[in-house]
């Protein structure tokens, strides 16, 4: 049901194709500081992140996500690599806040794996990680959507492979929200016609 509601916004909020693309390497490279991630502000749509990571390459990303919005899924579009697996774990706030040796479930708000590989579980191209994560064994938790707030990514793999990577970050407004911009619409409509009607972790 939630699908079906998600798919509906999108097509008829034509405001959706504003929607951020972060692409590795033409836009830079992701950060392998867990301090300083890149900072990649979400808008309402399917937010795209193209990266590649291997052993040593570990990626932060931080997603802000502005008032009135919220993050309904992350679905992986594809993977381009020999290796089937990677690691992804997320933490709310700007910054990941533990390096990863020091990392362990109770730090994190979800973690998992994603790819093609057994590992990968439900995380597969063309599905939704994100509940995955945050049901993932004694992490914190969380339950999608995710409020406005702001949330930061750690991915890598360990492999010796090349591996890329591209996901979807979908963000669609609060259902309070959603309800206003349908009545701005209307209110828009309205006034059109009034014109015209006068004239005018394996790394865990």
């Amino acid at each position: 049901m939630r699908r079906l509601w998600l798919a509906s916004i999108l097509v008829a909020l034509p405001v959706a194709a504003t929607a951020s693309t972060f692409t590795e390497p033409g836009d830079g490279e992701l950060s392998g500081d867990r301090l300083v991630p890149t900072s990649f502000v979400a808008a309402l749509g399917a937010n795209t992140l193209i990266g590649t990571t291997i052993a040593g390459d570990l990626e932060y990303v931080h997603i802000s996500l502005p008032s009135g919005y919220e993050l309904a899924s992350l679905i992986l579009n594809s993977v381009t690599s020999a290796d089937d697996v990677a690691f992804i774990a997320l933490q709310q706030g700007t910054t990941f806040s533990v390096a990863p040796a020091g990392a362990t479930p109770g730090v994190l708000l979800g973690y998992g794996h994603f790819g093609t590989g057994p590992l990968a579980g439900g995380a597969t191209p063309g599905n939704d990680m994100l509940d995955d994560l945050c049901t993932a064994a004694d992490a914190i938790g969380c339950l999608p959507p995710l409020g406005a707030s702001d949330y930061t990514f750690w991915i890598q793999q360990t492999g010796a492979q090349s591996y890329g990577y591209s996901l979807n970050f979908v963000v669609i407004p609060e259902p309070g929200s959603f309800v206003l911009l349908g009545l701005g619409v209307l209110g828009v409509v309205g006034w059109r016609r009034l014109r015209v009607d006068r004239g005018a972790i394996s790394t865990i």
